[in-house]
């Protein structure tokens, strides 16, 4: 955030005195491209600002305004060492006290009394208004944007709640340095009321409302993730060792990003008075994310899936390699193959109604089982498939034609474990 530069701005007008001449600040030395840019910009309101007449504060505010825009693209700039953004912020905060130096001068010149009650031309002070509603209303520079376009995609990172404190902060201090000469304004232009009530902290009221209704939403999101942790936490690991050993990689993921969001949601919590409610959330849920880690680490890893024996019956495996190659079954290309099992007979009877009458359908067939190793995103895994020839079945069924009845994937297996 440009928090040099407004602050200058700000602790100049609170105060109203300046601590320095009104000679030009030297610009650092910096080596990237946009920093040198914003630079120049930079010490062109610089020559602007000694050629300021003292007591000109319109004009001094229409500078101060171009300056504070330069703060705000200096933030924006990527790929920049802190020290280099530092001295150019440092840089652009001397340059706002080397405008209202020169036009508050210590020694100023006598001029005429001021030709309004507040100390400019109508036209002058109507020129400052649309300024200050182009910069606090709309889209503008110091308008606050919604905080709920951060919780789109059902996720607060710590950046983010960083950010909305930040953008609070620049906002409050931008109106530090320009509210004074708004409260000079407003009894003169009635029609600007709006603007006034938001300057005044209508616009921070707002925000900070519209942040507390976000972090309500975003406990409801949270609160999920802590209470599914507090059910895994509690599984009996003599009862459930499969599902605590399968679900331990996507469990420790989504633990991650719960506390990711508990962190980021506990930085608002003194920033916008919501009280203890994630941090409390965070104690709870680091206890039973550290039990669930325990647990996973008492069941310990899953044994290597390994490729059950060939039962060696060549007959089966043409029969298995033709019926696997058929292009409707849509089986990519398999690494290996195995008969594990011999032909073994079967038979079922299924009564259902049809058209409103009662059928019974008869099944009898043959069938044998074969594991294949084929690639699943580029990993080989087992598949478990059942081939079968019908002898009696349905009007649908295939008769007297070995067909690929059955087919389950299965885990993955290492490479050189067949």
């Amino acid at each position: 955030m440009a928090k040099g530069i407004f602050r200058a701005i700000a602790a100049i007008i609170v105060a109203g005195t300046v601590s320095m001449a009104s000679a030009a600040p030297q610009p650092p030395q910096v080596q990237n491209h946009a920093l040198a840019g914003l630079l120049l910009e930079g010490a062109a309101l610089g020559a602007k600002a000694d050629a300021l007449a003292p007591g000109d504060i319109p004009a001094a505010t229409a500078l101060i305004q171009e300056l504070k825009t330069l703060g705000a693209q200096l933030f924006a700039i990527e790929d920049v060492s802190p020290a280099d953004r530092a001295a150019v912020d440092g840089y652009l905060a001397d340059i706002a006290r080397q405008i209202i130096a020169t036009a508050t001068g210590a020694n100023p010149a006598p001029r005429a009394e001021p030709q309004t009650p507040y100390g400019m031309s109508e036209a002058q002070a109507r020129a400052t208004l649309d300024g200050f509603r182009r910069t606090y209303m709309g889209n503008g520079l110091m308008a606050l944007p919604d905080p709920n376009h951060v919780l789109r995609d059902g996720v607060l990172t710590e950046d983010e709640a960083i950010a909305l404190i930040g953008d609070r902060e620049e906002t409050e201090l931008s109106l530090a340095a320009d509210l004074p000469i708004m409260e000079r304004l407003a009894p003169h232009f009635r029609s600007d009321n709006t603007l006034y009530a938001a300057m005044r902290g209508g616009m921070i009221r707002d925000y900070n409302e519209r942040v507390r209704s976000m972090a309500r939403r975003l406990e409801g999101v949270v609160q999920r993730g802590v209470d599914e942790t507090a059910r895994r936490a509690a599984l009996d690991p003599l009862r459930h060792e499969d599902r605590i050993r399968g679900g331990a990689a996507q469990g420790f993921e989504k633990d991650a990003q719960t506390l990711k969001m508990l962190n980021a949601a506990a930085t608002l919590e003194v920033a916008f008075d919501l009280g203890p409610r994630f941090s409390s959330l965070r104690d709870g849920f680091v206890e039973n994310a550290a039990r669930y880690e325990a647990l996973v680490a008492r069941v310990g890893p899953a044994a290597a899936p390994t490729l059950p024996d060939d039962i060696g019956d060549g007959a089966l495996t043409t029969v298995a390699n033709t019926v696997l190659a058929r292009p409707q079954y849509g089986i990519g290309p398999i690494r290996r193959l195995v008969v594990n099992a011999p032909v073994r007979p079967g038979e079922r009877t299924d009564v259902r109604v049809f058209d409103g009458k009662l059928e019974v359908v008869e099944r009898r067939w043959e069938a044998f089982q074969v594991t294949t190793v084929e690639d699943v995103a580029g990993v080989p895994t087992l598949h478990f498939n059942t081939i079968a020839q019908f002898s009696k079945g349905d009007a649908t069924t295939p008769i007297g034609q070995w067909i690929l009845h059955k087919r389950l994937v299965g885990r993955a297996i290492p490479e050189g474990a067949f």
